[in-house]
């Protein structure tokens, strides 16, 4: 893929080249491992490259004016992996690229490789009737990391037939954000997430 050189992509495989020529960012992915769900984010930002866990490249893509969230997203996110790989096994891809997408985008999303973030501005969210105030739900937007990172194995690795089992993946990611948010920050991190759960429980059919 090539584009204008002020501007970058990231998206599904591991990057094999990144070169510039004639005013263009060039890029080359592969990706050996069968992937139902590949996806390709392209925009002007500030990025970071860690090491995770066995080495993995965890690739952080943030806007200027949030480009002080890069480092500690990257960090959390070699922790929530090397947490998970205890579980489940090896994170299944070489690469892991964390983006911010545009804002108010309403939901984040994880295809293979590839976590999309959306910064939320501007919007007073209810969860079980209240707030999400910081007692009630702390640190929501890193239970919400914890869970599209749990798609990269509950969603991909392990997919649905029909989108009637979809709910599996789901189910899997949300109680994998639960395990680690209570195991690394306490019980009282999803206490609201639980309240929230048993209301939405009672209502269904």
């Amino acid at each position: 893929l090539c584009l204008p050189q002020a501007f970058s992509a990231v998206g599904t495989g591991t990057t094999l080249t990144s070169t510039v020529q004639d005013g263009r960012r060039c890029e080359h992915w592969e990706e050996p491992v069968p992937v139902s769900f590949p996806a390709i984010n392209v925009g002007r930002w500030q990025t970071m490259t860690i090491e995770g866990p066995r080495g993995v490249a965890l690739r952080g893509f943030f806007l200027a004016e949030e480009s002080q969230q890069l480092e500690p997203s990257l960090r959390e996110t070699a922790r929530i992996l090397t947490f998970y790989e205890g579980l489940l096994g090896p994170y299944p891809y070489q690469e892991l690229d964390v983006a911010l997408a545009r804002e108010n985008m309403g939901f984040w999303q994880a295809p293979a490789g590839l976590l999309e973030l959306s910064k939320v501005e501007g919007q007073a969210r209810k969860t079980a009737q209240k707030d999400l105030r910081s007692d009630f739900y702390p640190k929501v937007s890193t239970a919400t990391l914890a869970h599209e990172i749990g798609h990269q194995w509950w969603g991909h690795v392990v997919g649905w037939k029909t989108y009637r089992d979809q709910w599996i993946s789901e189910t899997f990611a949300e109680y994998l954000s639960f395990l680690y948010m209570s195991q690394t920050y306490g019980a009282a991190s999803y206490t609201g997430r639980l309240e929230y759960w048993e209301q939405a429980a009672r209502l269904t059919d």
